[in-house]
């Protein structure tokens, strides 16, 4: 009787798991990584776009190459991405216009 009620137990928390899993994959759009997803609420996100790297990656002449993590936000390039929001259709890319464009 132990063993099926430990049997049981492993089970549920297995399933738990799962379900746990997989509600992480549906706050975010398809195909966006974990890494590059800045949730801001339930319906809104902001998706980070990596930026491709040269090839080949050759430190720049007379310099020295600082690993990113070592030098401050305000000294490294800005990142790129885009926003996206939830609608009844799904997730949709959302475009920042200059005000000149809506005042028409």
């Amino acid at each position: 009787m132990k063993v099926l009620a430990h049997l049981v137990a492993m089970l549920v928390v297995v399933l738990m798991t799962s379900i746990a899993s997989a509600a992480d994959e549906g706050t975010r759009p398809a195909g966006v990584e974990p890494r590059n997803w800045i949730a801001i609420t339930e319906r809104l996100g902001f998706v980070v776009v990596n930026e491709k790297k040269s090839f080949p990656p050759f430190a720049p002449p007379g310099g020295l190459l600082m690993p990113p993590d070592s030098v401050s936000a305000e000294h490294r390039p800005p990142r790129k991405g885009y926003f996206v929001v939830k609608t009844e259709a799904g997730w949709e890319r959302l475009t920042v216009v200059a005000p000149a464009d809506i005042a028409g």
